[in-house]
């Protein structure tokens, strides 16, 4: 065959890697590839075995390729150190806004908010909250006005002594 003859409509456009290219075929073409086909073939396999191609490696499906995280509380640490109790109500004041929201914290460490939606972190549940991303951790504080951001510092350091007299030093 002759390369002059063969026209690619994209020509100049760069392929990304793993991007599917698409040609124009006739009637006669297409009825042939079908007929080559076995149930389960793609047109594109079809095409590597006529040229003699290696089959092309499988694709996983796309919840494979991306595998989540296991779902793990991140205030697991903190209720397991004492600085949070099961129960114990977070809030999160957005003055300019003239809002106020309250948080719950589960046995497991999760955080419930007072829609009922069970989220594993704070970033979660202020997007859970405002339907957009926004920082939780410095958001939340507990009764006594300490962030969750300043709780899990201190935690890291290992300064949880420094908190209780913080707490204790509180009006």
């Amino acid at each position: 065959m002759d390369a002059d003859r063969i026209q690619d409509r994209d020509a100049g456009a760069e392929g990304r890697d793993g991007e599917m290219r698409q040609i124009d075929i006739d009637e006669q073409v297409y009825a042939s590839l079908r007929e080559l086909g076995r149930t389960g073939d793609t047109f594109n396999d079809v095409l590597r075995g006529v040229l003699g191609l290696p089959p092309e490696a499988p694709v996983p499906p796309r919840d494979e390729r991306r595998r989540r995280r296991p779902w793990k509380p991140a205030l697991r640490p903190l209720l397991a150190a004492g600085l949070l109790q099961p129960g114990q109500r977070l809030t999160w004041d957005r003055p300019r806004l003239g809002e106020q929201h309250t948080v719950t914290v589960d046995t497991a460490g999760n955080l419930v908010t007072e829609h009922g939606r069970v989220c594993p972190t704070p970033d979660s549940a202020t997007r859970a909250i405002t339907g957009y991303p926004a920082a939780g951790w410095p958001a939340f504080h507990t009764g006594d006005g300490v962030s969750l951001q300043q709780l899990r510092e201190r935690l890291a350091d290992g300064s949880t002594s420094d908190l209780d007299r913080d707490v204790a030093a509180q009006p």
